[in-house]
């Protein structure tokens, strides 16, 4: 077997430079192109554990956009003629932070390469090569930088439909009315989990979800999403068939986010259940109780 045949190691970084150019677009289709649409993918990101191509596929469809970042350094490694890796240093132009990505691809009868595996990490805060800035500008905004980070843009708040307000502000407690997976103004995932809707899709929507509930409460807090002190307690609604089991696991999507986005302080009490149906065929709907300063 040949390593670092320089025929393998050029085919290998045209499909890291057709990446890279995808994740800069936000282009889905290529991002999806690139990966071996099978249920054995794995791709385990900065915030978010996923297998098989189908949470891959919803995870996609829930990023408004990546977080800007240029290559610090490029590695390739083939393997004979079917096997290649391939290794990202980056840095973030948001936050500076540094990050670490790494492809595994396999060139696949009738498919050509194909990513069958990814890993992306980020260091911590006291990694060397982050961008420094002074006290005041890193404690400023904490949450914002922590969104841009995620990928996430977050959207206008959502008008109530009916006779309620979209949130109350109770002594230190913000009540907010529950959230749909709305995107773009529309409802992204409809139907049942369990009939016609996968749970990663469920995931997807529940995530999408507390992406609304935060637009609520940044609404709430005055525009200052740093004043946010816990994530007190979430309720989750899945429309599902009588004998669907899994509730728990599809609002994941909506806890898990809130730690991601909080940290420790996003750790809450839950309550999840199962509904025949839902306000305009919405699969999942969350509400939520913060304390703010």
């Amino acid at each position: 077997m040949q390593i670092d045949d320089p025929a393998v190691i050029a085919e290998a970084r045209a499909v890291f430079d057709r990446y890279e150019a995808a994740i800069a677009a936000n282009d889905t289709a290529v991002l999806d192109d690139s990966f071996w649409a099978d249920p054995r993918t794995v791709r385990f990101g900065t915030t978010e554990i996923l297998y098989g191509i189908e949470a891959i596929r919803a995870f996609r469809a829930s990023v408004a956009r990546y977080a800007p970042r240029a290559a610090r350094k490029v590695h390739v490694t083939a393997f004979g003629r079917d096997f290649a890796c391939t290794h990202l240093e980056y840095q973030r132009s948001d936050s500076g932070l540094v990050g670490r990505e790494t492809k595994i691809m396999v060139r696949l009868p009738g498919l050509g390469w194909k990513v069958v595996s990814a890993h992306v990490s980020l260091l911590a805060g006291s990694d060397p090569g982050r961008v420094q800035q002074d006290r005041e500008t890193s404690m400023a905004g904490r949450i914002e930088a922590r969104l841009q980070e995620l990928g996430i843009a977050l959207p206008a708040p959502a008008a109530p439909v009916a006779n309620y307000i979209p949130y109350n502000v109770t002594g230190k407690l913000v009540v907010i009315s529950g959230q749909i997976p709305l995107k773009d103004g529309k409802i992204a995932h409809t139907g049942k989990v369990g009939a016609g809707v996968s749970v990663e899709e469920g995931q997807a929507a529940a995530r999408l979800c507390f992406v609304n509930l935060v637009a609520q409460l940044k609404a709430a807090c005055g525009g200052d999403l740093d004043r946010v002190v816990r994530v007190v307690r979430l309720g989750g609604f899945i429309a599902a068939p009588a004998e669907f089991t899994q509730h728990a696991v599809v609002m994941n999507g909506a806890s898990d986010l809130a730690v991601e986005i909080f940290g420790e302080a996003g750790r809450h009490a839950r309550t999840t259940i199962g509904v025949p149906s839902l306000p305009g065929d919405a699969a999942v709907e969350v509400e939520g109780m913060f304390e703010i300063a």
